[in-house]
């Protein structure tokens, strides 16, 4: 089968399907194809610092206000009293009682968060005590808070104890300003459907999903698409034979 016989089989078989798209009044339609959304590079990253001699200070009473944490509960669990335990360990009593109502060790020292005040729902007054001591802690989670005075009887919502909650925060920071061009917005183009049919499939890239949605929308466009696709892949492999019973 020589070059030139195999061009106008195929543009034959081509002509036909475009007979069909024509009689459905398809080939002067056109859909929209979306491209890839850019996506940004790499950002690269600059080695973190050594941490400077606040940081390691602030490790380090970390570490040993954990210690005290552990060593006070573990003394109440042996059955010291609360007086015993802060004669002993040279504390204030309220600052035992605070160690037992957390249930981790308190991340930050009481005068680094200022301690919170206002609630005053009566709902909340019981708990007073206890959400400003985990608040002091570190512990600005209000779900966990939420399920932590739950434990103890709290029966309000969630949203009154958001609400409550809510001025210990502070005022949020400013939103940062928009730099530059917004990336990673897709980009779309219109697509001839007569061009998507026709087109062999292995040139089809990112139209392949449009076309998909397009014959199976189209039964009888399908069917012609199938055939004009195994036409061509028997012209490609130039066997007379299977063209024979084809034809």
């Amino acid at each position: 089968m020589q070059v030139a016989d195999r061009f106008h089989l195929s543009a034959n078989a081509g002509a036909a399907l475009d007979e069909v798209l024509r009689s459905r009044r398809r080939h002067i339609e056109y859909v929209v194809v979306s491209e890839p959304a850019e996506q940004p590079g790499p950002t690269p990253t600059a080695p973190l610092p050594p941490p400077s001699q606040t940081q390691q200070n602030l490790a380090i009473r970390r570490t040993r206000r954990s210690a005290r944490w552990d060593e006070v509960r573990n003394r109440r669990a042996a059955g010291y009293s609360i007086q015993r335990i802060a004669r002993e360990m040279g504390m204030h009593r309220r600052t035992v009682r605070r160690y037992l109502a957390t249930p981790a060790p308190p991340r930050n020292h009481p005068s680094e968060r200022p301690r919170p005040s206002g609630l005053s729902s009566p709902t909340l007054q019981p708990y007073v005590e206890y959400l400003q001591c985990r608040w002091q802690a570190g512990c600005t989670n209000v779900a966990q808070l939420q399920r932590e005075v739950e434990a103890q009887g709290y029966q309000g919502s969630y949203s009154l104890l958001m609400q409550a909650l809510q001025p210990w925060r502070g005022p949020r920071p400013p939103p940062e300003p928009r730099r530059g061009r917004r990336r990673g917005r897709p980009r779309v183009k219109r697509v001839n459907v007569r061009w998507l049919c026709l087109r062999p499939p292995d040139q089809l890239a990112i139209e392949r999903d449009a076309l998909q949605e397009i014959l199976e929308d189209d039964e009888r466009l399908a069917f012609g698409y199938e055939l004009l696709q195994r036409f061509r892949r028997l012209i490609a492999r130039r066997s007379v034979h299977e063209l024979d019973q084809w034809l």
